[in-house]
């Protein structure tokens, strides 16, 4: 892991930070550490990527003898890392509620940045 490099500034999306508050301790601190990883610019020890919600997303696993917690995320855009949803899953396949919600949060990102971009050009 480079840490010579600036982390990137974390942006949570919709309630994922509250989440994860929710996670366990040990969960809380296997996630953060991958987290850090990417915000680095480094590969997480638990994750992969999650090519069905979009280019860029992946997500972040953890698990314990509650469920399986996950984090999607968008990589690193313009120096952010975008948490766009955070759950815990209880059954082997992924809800497609939460799909649906990374697939909502991560259209809204995009725009967000497009917006941000085309704002950047007109100053």
């Amino acid at each position: 892991m480079n840490n010579d490099r600036e982390p990137a500034e974390l942006v949570w999306e919709g309630d994922s930070l509250d989440v994860v508050r929710g996670f366990s301790q040990d969960i809380r601190r296997s996630l953060g550490e991958d987290i850090r990883r990417v915000q680095l610019g480094a590969k997480p020890k638990n994750g992969r990527p999650m090519k069905s919600i979009g280019p860029g997303v992946a997500e972040l696993r953890q698990q314990d003898t509650k469920g399986w917690y996950r984090t999607i995320y968008l990589s690193v855009v313009a120096g952010k890392l975008h948490i766009l949803h955070s759950f815990v899953k209880k059954s082997k396949s992924t809800p497609k509620n939460d799909l649906s919600i990374a697939e909502k949060r991560l259209k809204a990102v995009k725009a967000r940045l497009l917006k941000e971009k085309k704002d950047a050009k007109k100053r």
